[in-house]
């Protein structure tokens, strides 16, 4: 991919090297957070993954309980069926406070990951 670089002046009048392509567009947290979580679920590593969606939301909370349900899964080596079905709820839970938080592009990333 070719950068477009142009010169400009900055106040001081001495000439610096400025990437025009916006910082917003080199890195888009959303698509971040996509690859790593497909990454994991393709894994079957979906605890990690339930986790890593609250902590993108900032639900303290949720992020706390997720750990705790990864740190069982993680002792036993299996998940238990009415912790699976906790996990989900909240994952589905996390997923509908994105869809009202988020914008259209960025929820379909982060809820494709799952």
């Amino acid at each position: 991919m070719h950068r477009k670089i142009t010169i400009k002046r900055n106040k001081d009048n001495n000439m610096k090297l400025v990437d025009l392509i916006p910082l917003k567009e080199m890195y888009n947290p959303a698509d971040a957070f996509n690859k790593k979580v497909s990454r994991m679920t393709d894994n079957n590593d979906h605890s990690s993954a339930a986790v890593e969606l609250a902590i993108y939301m900032d639900d303290k909370d949720a992020v706390h309980k997720l750990q705790q349900i990864k740190k069982q899964h993680d002792k036993d080596g299996s998940i238990s069926p009415e912790a699976a079905k906790k996990r989900d709820k909240m994952v589905d839970d996390l997923l509908k406070q994105a869809k009202k938080t988020l914008t259209n592009k960025d929820y379909t990333l982060v809820s494709n990951s799952f």
